[in-house]
């Protein structure tokens, strides 16, 4: 990430190498700035696959999430839409300008602003302009704790059904 001013904001390396990839992974921390566009953010592909990763650029209030990838046909569009539930759960705009597959731009509700579909689309650009400031989630505070709190309930539930005797 480069500022207006041409300093070096941060360097990012992908924390989850695609598997059999021999690249070295990232330290796993979401760099982010505040610039005056919103508090921008930046991970690279496969990374947008990780809630606790991303989790991180939800707890610090991220505005946009800028997200460099490359699929192939296989996964396309798929890639793409797991990563705006990504941009959902975390309360922000995302833009992911993808080498080849779905090429998105999603604000913080998931709605599409612009996509681009390297595999179907002859024209191979995309313009979108997304929302400047995103919005705080439950899901940012508190990840995942309500989806465990309800499968140990329906645990508790479950054994207290097979100890409960019924009379017939």
């Amino acid at each position: 990430m480069i500022d207006t001013a041409g300093t070096v904001q941060w360097r990012y390396i992908k924390t989850h190498p695609v598997p059999g990839s021999s690249d070295a992974p990232g330290t796993g921390v979401v760099p982010f700035a505040d610039t005056p566009y919103g508090r921008l953010a930046s991970v690279v592909c496969y990374d947008m696959d990780f809630t606790n990763l991303i989790q991180q650029a939800g707890g610090a209030g991220v505005d946009i999430m800028m997200v460099p990838a490359s699929d192939w046909r296989a996964i396309d569009p798929l890639h793409a839409v797991m990563a705006s539930f990504r941009a959902i759960e975390n309360g922000f705009s995302m833009v992911r300008q993808t080498d080849k597959g779905l090429s998105l731009a999603v604000d913080h509700l998931g709605r599409v602003i612009s996509s681009m579909d390297y595999f179907t689309t002859k024209d191979q650009h995309m313009t979108a302009q997304v929302p400047m400031k995103g919005a705080r989630t439950v899901y940012a505070l508190l990840g995942d704790w309500f989806a465990w709190a309800c499968i140990v309930l329906l645990m508790i539930l479950t054994i207290i059904a097979a100890k409960t005797k019924r009379y017939e």
